[in-house]
């Protein structure tokens, strides 16, 4: 199973649009997808669990990581469509930290690391949503992950963000000896002079597909509670996301 991550301390960069996009388009292929909502926001979850989020025996990632015994995964994991499952999110993320440090005071940065080796049968590839912050359940994604997605959008704070996550990103890297792959992402480009100039300015590695910046097809989807690449209309960002997906797919 590859785990790929998105991550970005800056907010609105589309990351979890992406991530959701992604995932159902890998599921949509025929690959065996695991979709993690780990922002306490929810708003992936919001997409794809909203009916048994608001059930009392609703368990979420936060439940998940501090269950020291981690002997029944599944019980938190929900199947969403053919090919596609997940574990979602709740405002309890929030107040998991200190049960984290509380209950895996010696191996706590390898929690989510032991879960997706409970899980990595089962999939072939499993994207997670990160919340936009460094902490301990942040630490424990990065390490457990093999690629990084670090979204951009284009703006007069993006080169800021991108840094100081892609600083931090690395300190683990180097701190814990990972091979993790770390990939920048273009979302939300307009074809204009000023942003080529912009992601030329940017180096390292990057796909070469990038996100157009198109409004009224992404907001539409989000109303709906679908993600964009199911949409029965048309559209170029839509097409973006597409060959994003063919682009992660040949990349292996």
């Amino acid at each position: 199973m590859k785990t790929i991550s998105l991550l970005n301390l800056k907010g609105g960069v589309a990351k979890t649009t992406t991530g959701g996009n992604i995932a159902k388009g890998l599921a949509n292929r025929g690959f065996k997808t695991l979709l993690i909502d780990t922002d306490m926001q929810a708003n992936s979850t919001s997409i794809f669990l909203e009916d048994k989020r608001s059930k009392e025996d609703y368990k979420g990632f936060a439940e998940l990581i501090v269950d020291e015994k981690l002997d029944d995964v599944d019980q938190y994991v929900y199947n969403v469509s053919e090919n596609l499952d997940m574990i979602g999110s709740s405002l309890a993320v929030a107040e998991s930290e200190l049960k984290v440090r509380n209950s895996f005071n010696r191996n706590s940065s390898n929690i989510v690391k032991k879960v997706l080796k409970k899980l990595d049968s089962k999939y072939d590839y499993c994207i997670i949503d990160c919340a936009p912050t460094i902490n301990l359940i942040t630490l424990n994604i990065i390490i457990a992950s093999d690629e990084i997605i670090i979204p951009i959008k284009i703006d007069k704070f993006a080169l800021e963000g991108y840094r100081t996550t892609l600083k931090n990103i690395n300190q683990i890297i180097d701190d814990y000896e990972l091979d993790t792959e770390v990939t920048v992402l273009y979302t939300m480009v307009n074809r204009n002079n000023i942003d080529k100039q912009f992601i030329q300015e940017i180096s390292g590695n990057r796909f070469e597909t990038t996100i157009r910046h198109q409004a009224k097809p992404v907001t539409e989807s989000a109303l709906k509670n679908e993600v964009l690449i199911d949409s029965s209309k048309s559209s170029k960002v839509k097409d973006d996301y597409l060959n994003l997906i063919d682009e992660i797919v040949k990349r292996g």
